[in-house]
Formats: structure tokens, sequence, C-alpha cells
């Protein structure tokens, strides 16, 4: 006898599986195949909205701390911040100066030559504030950023003390 056949010799009668049996057994296959299947698909769907969530601080952090490393020489005389808080400029001394600015859902920063996005299609909102420091003249920038991916969002904040004017 064929060790593949699906038929099963009983008393010398070859007796083949019923039709409910192959529906039962395909019931059953098929459940497993689904449960396995959702299963993937779901740690694919937490694989990838974690990677939204890493990036986004990880743009978050590198925009924080790309202002900090341009705003720690200057003074809070040295920066201007519109009315809405969403443009920074410093250096007021040059002919171009530098800016961190929101446009639309960017954020962008010129160095007075060339404009960079540090953040893009991501920005939510940004703020910056000059703030009085815990002694007397010292002022601190404060940068707050949100970003939006999908349904993942983010806030950061950093907080960077400025440059006393009257220190050289």
């Amino acid at each position: 006898m064929n060790a593949l056949s699906l038929c099963i010799t009983r008393g010398g009668m070859k007796r083949g599986f019923t039709l409910l049996e192959v529906l039962i057994a395909t019931t059953v296959a098929s459940v497993l195949a689904l449960s396995v299947g959702s299963v993937l698909v779901y740690g694919v769907q937490m694989s990838a909205r974690a990677g939204r969530k890493v990036r986004l601080k990880q743009d978050a952090c590198h925009a924080l701390r790309t202002i900090q490393r341009r705003i720690r020489r200057e003074s809070q005389s040295d920066i201007q911040i519109n009315p809405a808080a969403d443009t920074m400029t410093y250096d007021l001394g040059s002919a171009s100066p530098p800016y961190f600015q929101q446009q639309d859902d960017d954020l962008v920063h010129s160095d007075g030559s060339q404009v960079i996005t540090l953040i893009e299609d991501r920005l939510q909102s940004v703020t910056f504030q000059v703030v009085e420091g815990h002694t007397t003249g010292e002022y601190l920038l404060q940068v707050t950023l949100q970003l939006v991916d999908g349904n993942d969002d983010l806030t950061m904040e950093i907080v960077t003390k400025l440059r006393d004017p009257y220190d050289n």
C-alpha cells in the first residue's frame, strides 16, 4: 500500500476520509493559519510604531542639541524672539543673522548663509522663550518642541543657560 494514500484498510475494505473529516481538518488548519497571521501582522504594526517613536525622539534630540550648541555662546541681549514665539534670531550683530524657525511642519535653521531643515513634516509646534534664572542677571532659553507622526506624538523641552553679557 502506498504511504501517501488517504485510504485506510479495515477488514479488507478500503475506506477514505469523509467529507466532514476533511472539512473539520481544513477549518482547524485555517483557524491556526489566521491566528499565526494576525500575530505576525500585530507584531509588524507594533514594530513600525516603535520605529516611529524612536525616530521622533531622535529628531527632537538632534534639533534640541543643535539649538543648544548654537545658543550657548549668546547672551539674552543677542537673542530676539518673534511675538508668535516660533522664530528665534541670534547673533544680531552679524550682517545676516542666523535663526531657527517653524515653517509649516518643518523646523529650519539658517546659519546666515544656508538653510538646513532640522525636522521635516512632523513639527506640530516650537516655542522659544527667554526666562530669568534663579540668580540675578541669569537668563535661560527654554525651547519646547511638539512632534507628531501618525498617531504618535512627542513633546520635548530643553533649557539652556545664556551667557552673561558682562562676562568675557
